[in-house]
């Protein structure tokens, strides 16, 4: 997980799934949940 904390900030910067949106208002875990699923 810690490789993907490391991209997370340009991730989360770039709206390329609108998953992603419903990702942004909640907790920071279930974030880089998301961005796992999103990467």
């Amino acid at each position: 997980m810690g490789a993907n904390v490391k991209g997370t900030s340009a991730k989360t910067d770039v709206p390329y799934l609108p998953n992603k949106s419903e990702c942004v208002p909640v907790l920071e875990a279930v974030r880089i949940s998301c961005d796992l699923f999103t990467a």
